[in-house]
């Protein structure tokens, strides 16, 4: 049975369908996110909370064409929101392979991107304290604005509102860099 038909069984609470989806797909996420992470134990707990949550949201997914491709991209979000939370909420691009990103070629690159790094923190620390934590959901645990807005109990219009207000004020920050 093809993927889509499994995933319409799935959605109708056919728990049968979605083991047989798990069991296709499982050991691939894992080397993809064990790719991604290079940490074999951790891309388990990724790809295993990746199909719990599809199972908990499986009514309100909508899949037309590709399963394959959802899950994938699943799992890529999940791996590189694991390592964001690893680091503190930002990237530490040593830890990522380095097909994906590459080494740093000198220490003085490194020096520039660890100083611009603060000068970020420091600038999102400066922002009042909702649009702060609406701007990290957003842009560190890459949460869309309507999951922001549900779990902040917020409208989605006010987030909009805080994340537009963050867009010029970091668009600021970056003119004084070009200068």
């Amino acid at each position: 049975m093809d993927d889509l038909s499994l995933f319409k069984k799935a959605k109708e609470d056919d728990s049968n369908s979605f083991r047989i989806l798990f069991d296709r797909y499982y050991p691939a996420l894992c080397r993809y996110s064990d790719h991604l992470i290079n940490d074999h134990l951790i891309a388990e707990e990724v790809v295993s909370s990746v199909f719990t949550n599809v199972w908990k949201k499986r009514v309100d997914i909508e899949i037309e064409y590709n399963l394959s491709t959802y899950l994938y991209r699943a799992v890529h979000n999940q791996s590189i929101n694991y390592l964001k939370r690893k680091r503190g909420y930002y990237l530490d691009m040593e830890t990522l392979h380095p097909a994906i990103f590459g080494s740093w070629n000198n220490t003085e690159e490194e020096m520039n991107f660890k100083e611009l790094e603060s000068k970020v923190e420091s600038l999102i620390k400066s922002m009042p304290s909702q649009r702060q934590k609406i701007f990290r959901m957003n842009k560190i645990d890459c949460m869309k604005y309507a999951e922001i807005a549900e779990v902040l109990s917020i409208s989605i219009f006010t987030v909009q509102n805080h994340m537009s207000a963050a867009a010029k004020y970091m668009s600021g920050f970056y003119h004084q860099l070009q200068n």
